[in-house]
């Protein structure tokens, strides 16, 4: 980090000074251009004017101070200093200062065109201007010859395009530097909108996690606990049942270890292993599965019968490949319905129907009202398990239905839309 604070270029010095800094450079050119003016054009004028027309000589040295005061105030003062240059440049023309260039009414003239509004600063040119053409008439007044007239009027001429240069250049560098702080805003707003990116990405990141661990957890202790209950009622009287439930807890413990590591795999960020690694591995030296779809209904079927309730699958249409986040929403939708009916419902059995449509997958699974089996204690339930199905649904922009039904059963229901590539 510190080294590369120390690559950054350093900003250009305009951007470096401080506006007491600006105020002392105006200072300066003041003071320059008035011993300019004092010490050279004002005795050159008076020199050659005519003095039995010529004006008084205190306006002389007036027209001096209008000339070079404003460059020093012109950053604080910025209207009073083009009044002020504007009647300087009228004064020095008149009183024969016309063979100087006049840079201080274009030099006080970049400020308003740099921070003024259009309008303000078009009609601080047009003053500007109206006092030129006030000074090329200055010549006639005073008398001056027809030789001096014509000589003033190339000094004129040159002050009214640097007057109008100086404007151009102002409001240019105020349209760049406007477009600058655009862009800086802009790059902000982008700036902004990746981090919110990177939030919203982090945030769906961990609710896909939760949702999934909900799933995996939650169905996996769901049917181990009723297993567990079962085969410690029959501990005594049928040994060998009980063994079977106890292998069928081992094996969904197993698969619920496997899918919660497959789960968890996205948070492994500093074990090392490269991109592209070596899949996760059990204790056992199995690998964790890739996520599961619904060709996985068979295992989920085995595992609610030796729950106590019996799945029956209708599949209507013709069945179709699915892309990998669809075909595992479809699966948790069962997955999640079926541990809702084992652990909140007496029910022995219960129905799955897909029905494959033209451009849709509809999911429906219900149960009846009660049944035979033996409702055991199972762990109390978050209630995220209905909004997690349908926060699943509403990601691919499907439709969500969970509730009793007429015969006092109930049922969830979900529509997912296809891909048209999906086949």
């Amino acid at each position: 980090m510190v080294s590369e604070m120390r690559e950054m270029p350093r900003p250009p010095l305009p951007a470096r000074l401080r506006p007491r800094d600006w105020t002392v450079l105006d200072t300066l050119a003041a003071t320059a251009y008035l011993g300019l003016l004092a010490g050279w054009f004002l005795p050159h004028a008076l020199s050659n004017r005519q003095h039995q027309a010529g004006l008084p000589l205190w306006l002389d040295w007036a027209a001096v101070l209008l000339l070079a005061i404003p460059v020093a105030a012109r950053r604080q003062r910025p209207a009073a200093a083009l009044v002020m240059a504007t009647a300087g440049t009228v004064l020095g023309a008149a009183g024969g200062l016309h063979n100087a260039p006049f840079p201080s009414l274009a030099y006080v003239l970049y400020v308003p065109a740099l921070t003024w509004s259009s309008r303000a600063a078009a009609g601080a040119l047009a003053l500007a201007e109206a006092g030129v053409a006030v000074a090329f008439a200055g010549p006639s007044l005073t008398a001056l010859s027809p030789a001096g007239t014509a000589a003033a009027v190339p000094s004129l001429v040159f002050t009214i395009l640097t007057q109008a240069a100086a404007w151009l250049i102002g409001r240019t560098v105020r349209q760049q530097r406007a477009y600058t702080r655009g862009l800086a805003a802009q790059a902000a707003r982008q700036a902004q909108a990746e981090v919110d990116a990177a939030r919203a990405a982090v945030t769906e990141q961990r609710l896909r996690i939760a949702r999934d661990l909900h799933d995996v957890v939650a169905h996996s202790v769901s049917l181990m606990t009723v297993q567990a209950g079962a085969a410690r009622m029959l501990a005594d009287t049928s040994p060998g049942e009980s063994r079977q439930l106890l292998a069928a807890i081992e094996a969904t413990g197993r698969d619920c270890l496997r899918e919660t590591r497959r789960v968890l795999g996205v948070l492994r960020d500093d074990d090392g292993l490269p991109a592209g690694g070596p899949p996760a591995t059990l204790g056992d030296g199995t690998a964790g599965p890739s996520a599961p779809g619904l060709a996985e209904l068979p295992r989920l079927v085995a595992r609610s019968a030796a729950a106590g309730v019996a799945v029956a699958v209708r599949t209507q249409g013709p069945p179709r490949g699915l892309p990998g986040s669809l075909d595992l929403t479809a699966f948790r939708i069962i997955q999640e319905a079926l541990t809702n009916i084992v652990r909140h419902s007496t029910a022995d059995h219960c129905q799955v129907a897909l029905t494959y449509g033209a451009g849709e997958l509809s999911i429906q699974v219900t149960n009846p009202p009660s049944g035979p089996r033996i409702l055991l204690a199972g762990p109390p339930g978050t209630g995220h398990g209905l909004t997690g199905m349908r926060e699943r649904v509403s990601l691919h922009g499907g439709q969500f239905r969970a509730g009793p039904v007429a015969d006092g059963g109930f049922a969830v229901t979900a529509t997912l839309p296809l891909p048209d590539a999906a086949s």
